[in-house]
């Protein structure tokens, strides 16, 4: 065998470091809003914020770069780089810290996507969680999406300046204290800091997982963790440790997250806009404890009314002071960011002063009084966030802060006045005017049923029960619903809706409940009384129509009773059953039942319609359709869920039901005997539910079948009518699911014939050439016991995986065979290369551990002669190509040379079939052949291996041409 040669080409990457400008940025963002001066164009005003080391190099200008994003979503060329100088005054926000903005006004050419982005070529140095920051470039992007039809759009304003302190092992808490004025929701997330449109910094590390000593949390021990609250932004580090402090007394971190957009339309949620920001968190280790905020817990409150509130801070360092401020836009007078006026206020001074020494301290424990008088224009469906921060004074730079969001949702006042007036066929309601600014229209809601609720005024759902059954405009005073069914109570509510930009709702009005008049027979019972496949029996019961005309419908009076399959109402034409002659209705309330027999009521409900006839025999009316109860069951581990469902005229929610299952003592009897099992307390038909997990730790047995019925509780809230209304379900039989995996087989596969083959290799007619596909045999053994255990064997199927290369990780399904098989073919392959397990799958679907895996691999063959003799005058020896045949060879380039080196001869046929002429031109002789003599091959070979690794294989030698 000729000896492999690999050549290995190694590449030298040569880097030339550049000489660049130091700005020294720590932190900053973009934010965007429309130009109120220029709204008849797409014209945005850009805010740059950058906060920058003071000790570094200057920024007097800035240039940002606009970017449109194409329908693929990939970003196209930059179609603009507007540049701007510093805005003045600068701000100083720490200890060499200065923050700087430059303003940019841009009109965009048309709607769609776009992205602005800065970069400046370098950080402040020493950013302990990424590498050679000093060099990294300083990168930030905004995405804006401009759609007319989704209406104005500006980004959010983040007020709370990104560069903050943090203790050594005190929880460090921070809020970007963002606000959206046009009232889109805001959702946060974390990503690694960028240094280009498309590159991450280097090697960056999240905060607390950067380097031992790591802090240890201030509730305990346990791992630092470093956290972004998705839903209100709030970045908990707890705690941080002294990683890179040293002789310099602070370590820097830089973190970077993005804050997106989302406006609400029809058809949900779409994301309109995002901005990144990255912050910069600079840790101290000194014996100074962090104070800490206590304010009110997350509330709404109904426009047109004043929100107070004391907001207190203490600091574990008594002689310490503490001065409370707060960041949101609603303590804003500008008109510009917080349109909708007044303000907040925040008393002491909500904003500092310039200079540190003259903010207002307040002795510790602290507080300040918050007072907020809203008005209909700030209803919105999102809360707004208020910021508030505890700042000690400590000696700079040692100063600690704490930082909290309390998040204030303003709703709309209720209607008022609201009274229904009932009349023939529909209920009519009536309210006082609407005087909230904004609102655009009112909704009214409808329950089944009189129960008491209770209304939060803070949730955004409305409550269990009631369905949206109109809609009118804000100032209308009435509506007339015609949806209304006789023998059903119904309550209402209304609410207003702000359905512009910002959104928002008022909250429900005071509830208010009507009926029809009871003029058609009310179904109160459709009880299982006997559950079997073909003798089951439900009893059906009715009140007659108590408050009938009998001057418009005289007696005597029928009933007929219909009956549906399942919860159709497809009753059919034949009744089945009708009623004995009624004189006339009683003046108080009567009723009249039936048992339906001859039913499958193990596998049906069924549903019922009373039918009342008048004298002439015409029918008058008719009920609400009501059905019987349904129970199902799910099997769980030790376990059994139980659901049932009603379709029913009454009100079987806010109730409790009542669960019975078979005494497990008295199994034996017939007819079983059925103890109460649970109380189910139900506030809707979702609730219907019970799991029965039994009376021991084990749960309930899995070789035990449990028999249930469920019993509903309901009420018409009707003074005439029977209260409560009991009704049983179908008797229901399960079993616990059965989680007991079976055991692993044990695999085996039947050796190649490789052996064979290789022993048969130069003889002239190998039995490996006429082979023309392959198969792999497998075969196992399902154990009767594995360890100390017994193996299930109430078995299902064999499942047979297979991968086609050793190191795959993935293993796939490629077949399966009943229990009573325990062999497989895998047939028609094209190599036995490959690894198989297999598993088996028991009667409950559980599927066992892999069995041990077995593998098989090949055994390639490719020989090629040293002489040929063409154009000599016999057959043999006429061309240049593999003997007797290549096995297991896929695909290949054979290159020949002559003795110079130079190419005469190549091709991708594994077959070859050179016989001596040329492809290149590259040697000139008679007949456009070689010359006699020897020649130089390299054949370069992808084999079929069970490693990718081994199948690459290169073989060269020499053939001599002889003519």
């Amino acid at each position: 065998m000729p000896l492999f040669r690999y050549l290995v080409i190694v590449f030298i990457l040569l880097c030339i470091v550049q000489p660049v400008k130091a700005t020294h940025l720590r932190a900053g963002q973009i934010t965007a809003v429309r130009d109120p001066n220029n709204l008849s164009t797409p014209t945005y005003i850009f805010t740059l914020t950058l906060y920058r080391d003071t000790q570094g190099v200057d920024q007097p200008t800035a240039t940002i770069n606009i970017v449109p994003i194409l329908a693929n979503g990939q970003r196209g060329n930059v179609i603009a780089s507007p540049e701007a100088d510093a805005n003045t005054p600068r701000r100083t926000v720490g200890v060499n810290i200065e923050e700087i903005t430059y303003t940019f006004t841009y009109t965009f050419p048309s709607q769609g996507s776009y992205v602005i982005y800065f970069q400046e070529q370098n950080r402040n140095a020493e950013i302990v969680n990424m590498s050679n920051s000093v060099n990294t470039p300083f990168y930030v992007e905004t995405v804006l999406n401009i759609v007319p039809n989704l209406g104005s759009n500006s980004t959010p304003q983040l007020r709370n300046p990104p560069v903050d302190n943090a203790e050594v092992g005190q929880k460090f808490t921070h809020n970007p204290a963002a606000f959206d004025p046009d009232g889109d929701s805001l959702s946060y997330k974390m990503i690694i800091p960028r240094q280009s449109v498309t590159l991450t910094v280097a090697n960056y590390r999240s905060p607390e997982t950067v380097a031992p000593p790591l802090g240890i949390p201030e509730a305990g021990a346990g791992a630092p963790t470093f956290v972004l609250n998705p839903l209100n932004g709030d970045i908990t580090w707890d705690a941080p440790g002294a990683y890179g402090i040293g002789s310099k007394g602070y370590a820097e971190y830089n973190i970077a997250f993005v804050v997106e957009e989302w406006r609400k339309t029809a058809a949900g949620y779409i994301k309109i806009g995002e901005i990144v920001r990255d912050m910069q968190i600079t840790v101290r280790d000194q014996p100074n404890k962090r104070p800490e905020l206590i304010i009110p817990k997350d509330t709404c409150i109904i426009a047109g009314t004043v929100l107070k509130a004391i907001i207190r801070a203490t600091d574990p360092d008594k002689n310490q002071s503490i001065r409370i401020s707060s960041e949101s836009a609603i303590f804003s007078t500008s008109t510009a960011l917080f349109p909708h006026q007044p303000a907040a206020t925040l008393d002491p001074p909500n904003h500092p002063p310039k200079v540190r020494d003259q903010y207002q301290y307040q002795g510790n424990p602290a507080q300040s009084n918050f007072e907020w008088k809203t008005v209909c224009q700030q209803v919105r469906a999102q809360p707004y966030d208020v910021v508030f921060k505890a700042e000690d004074n400590a000696p700079v730079p040692n100063q600690l802060t704490d930082t909290k969001t309390w998040r204030i949702t303003v709703v709309g006042p209720p209607v008022t006045g609201l009274k229904p007036i009932v009349e023939a066929n529909a209920i009519r309601l009536s309210w006082d005017p609407y005087t909230c600014s904004g609102a655009t229209q009112l909704l009214i809601w409808r329950k089944q049923g009189c129960s008491p609720d209770q209304i939060d005024p803070c949730a955004k759902s409305v409550p269990a029960g009631y369905t949206l059954v109109g809609r009118v405009t804000a100032t209308s005073t009435s509506f007339l619903d015609q949806t209304v069914k006789k023998g059903i109570q119904y309550a209402y509510r209304v609410s207003a809706a702000f359905t512009g930009t910002s959104g928002g709702a008022g909250i429900l009005s005071d509830q208010v409940c009507a009926r029809l008049k009871l003029t058609v027979p009310i179904i109160t019972h459709v009880s299982v009384s006997k559950t079997d496949l073909a003798q089951g029996q439900i009893k059906v019961r009715w009140a007659q129509p108590l408050e009938i005309n009998a001057a418009e419908i005289p007696g005597p009076y029928r009933y007929q009773v219909f009956r549906a399959t399942g919860f159709s109402t497809s009753f059919g034409s034949t009744p089945v059953f009708t009623s004995d002659l009624q004189t006339s209705i009683p003046d108080t309330t009567s009723y009249l039942s039936f048992t339906d027999s001859g039913l499958n009521t193990e596998v049906n409900p069924y549903t019922y319609v009373v039918v009342l006839l008048s004298s002439n025999g015409a029918r008058a009316d008719s009920s609400q359709p009501a059905s019987s109860v349904r129970l199902s069951a799910t099997p769980l581990p030790n376990a059994i869920e139980l659901k049932w469902t009603a379709q029913v005229p009454w009100d079987n929610t806010n109730s409790t039901h009542i669960v019975y299952r078979e005494d497990q003592n008295r199994k034996d009897q017939v007819p079983k005997v059925y103890v109460e099992l649970a109380r189910v307390p139900v506030s809707s038909a979702a609730s219907f539910t019970y799991t029965d997990r039994g009376t021991t730790s084990q749960g309930l047995d899995k070789d035990v079948s449990y028999c249930y019925y469920v019993e509903t509780v309901g009420t018409y809230n009707e003074r005439f009518l029977e209260d409560p209304l009991i009704n049983a379900s179908q008797e229901l039989c399960s079993t616990p699911l059965d989680t007991v995996k079976p055991c692993a087989v044990v695999l085996a596969i039947d050796p190649t014939p490789c052996a064979q083959w290789v022993a048969e290799e130069g003889s002239p007619s190998p039995s490996f050439c006429s082979v023309s596909s392959y198969s792999n045999h497998l075969s196992w053994v399902y154990p009767q016991t594995e360890g100390d255990k017994e193996c299930d064997q109430d078995l299902s199927r064999y499942r047979i995986y297979y991968k086609r290369y050793e190191e795959d990780r993935e293993f796939t399904l490629i077949d399966s065979v009943l229990s009573s098989v325990q062999v497989y073919n895998h047939i028609n392959l094209t190599s036995f290369a490959g690894c198989y397990y297999v598993t088996v799958v028991d009667k409950s679907g559980n599927e066992s551990a892999p069995s041990n895996i077995v593998c098989q691999d090949n055994c390639p063959y490719y020989a090629l002669p040293n002489v040929i003799t063409p154009d000599n005058g016999d057959t043999l020896n006429q061309v240049f190509e593999p003997y007797p045949c290549p096995r297991f060879i896929e695909s290949g380039k054979i290159t020949i040379l002559n003795r110079w080196g130079r190419k005469v001869f190549e091709t991708s046929d594994i077959h070859i079939n050179w016989a001596g002429g040329l492809n290149n031109n590259a040697e000139v002789s008679d007949a456009n052949n070689v010359s006699p003599g020897v020649y130089y091959y390299s054949a370069e070979l992808k084999t079929m291996r069970l490693r990718r690794r081994d199948e690459r294989i290169v073989i060269k030698g020499w053939v001599h041409i002889l003519k």
